[in-house]
């Protein structure tokens, strides 16, 4: 839409505006795709606005581990006996991350390093057709009527 007077940039349409979405269960405001951790043991996204949360659920620690470990933000302890110690750490080209440690190998994905060296990575979600949300460059941005994509500056 046209700028409106006093206005130097030009609008989207009404059912294009980016949105932020109020999860009252939660108690505070989250961009759609937006991931986060209650305690330990829970895993959330908000998802269209909705919070999706699941629990995670651990295996016992064999009873004749010697060296059981609590890993920083995460549920399950680990045993670190019979040459468990490689299987703590990540690796991604020439960098070693530990377990539980999170990266973004590019601006729309987060990656965390589990157990065994695995890689769980999260891409994030938009949930509008496009947004001048600057904070967020993965999602597309809306264009006016001559294609061009607007600022929303």
């Amino acid at each position: 839409l046209p700028p409106q007077p006093g206005e130097c940039c030009q609008r989207c349409t009404t059912d294009m505006q980016p949105k932020v979405i109020s999860l009252q269960d939660c108690g505070v405001d989250r961009p759609a795709g937006s991931t986060w951790r209650e305690g330990n043991c829970v895993s959330c996204i908000c998802v269209n606005g909705i919070a999706s949360c699941y629990t995670e659920s651990c295996h016992q620690v064999d009873i004749t581990c010697k060296t059981p470990l609590q890993v920083k933000n995460m549920c399950c302890s680990i045993c670190l006996g019979n040459g468990m110690h490689d299987e703590t750490s990540c690796h991604v080209g020439n960098v070693t991350f530990n377990l539980g440690d999170e990266w973004e190998p590019d601006k729309c994905k987060r990656c965390t390093c589990e157990l065994g060296r695995t890689i769980s990575c999260v891409q994030t979600v938009c949930d509008n057709p496009c947004t001048n949300n600057n904070d967020n460059p993965c999602c597309p941005k809306c264009k006016d009527s001559d294609g061009r994509t607007s600022s929303a500056t």
